[in-house]
């Protein structure tokens, strides 16, 4: 699925609490845990969950809440490429390709309880050089 097609439907997510949002799914597939809320809205964009270095084939998507910072990807398995003698353009890097293209979606969190949750916008990040 391309980023555009994943933009109307991340769009048309926003303000709605999860209990709505994901009505199809079984209230404890809606859990706490990191990473979660990407998952579902991946889901409701009908991507298959994956380990991909990109979620869409042009770009990524990000949820997070406001307070906290965003985990963009693991380095475990390139950081030799960041740190190599003669490293890498970052232009060239891993990360760079994965956010060239990017949906961030604000996660609002106005109680513990999960179902009471929603994105509070939908933005399109397009990373540019310089």
């Amino acid at each position: 699925m391309k980023l555009s097609e994943a933009y109307i439907i991340c769009k048309q997510s926003v303000n709605i609490p999860f209990n709505e949002l994901f009505s199809e799914l079984n209230k404890d597939e809606i859990i706490r845990n990191k990473g979660k809320s990407g998952q579902l809205m991946e889901k409701l964009c009908g991507l298959k969950l994956s380990n991909t270095t990109k979620d869409f084939e042009d770009g990524e998507l990000k949820t997070s809440e406001l307070k906290e910072t965003t985990a963009i990807t693991m380095i475990t398995d390139w950081i030799d490429e960041i740190i190599h003698e003669k490293p890498i353009s970052f232009e060239e890097s891993r990360l760079s390709k994965k956010i060239e293209h990017m949906i961030f979606m604000p996660l609002a969190k106005p109680s513990i309880d999960p179902l009471n949750w929603y994105f509070k916008d939908c933005i399109y990040v397009p990373i540019t050089k310089g």
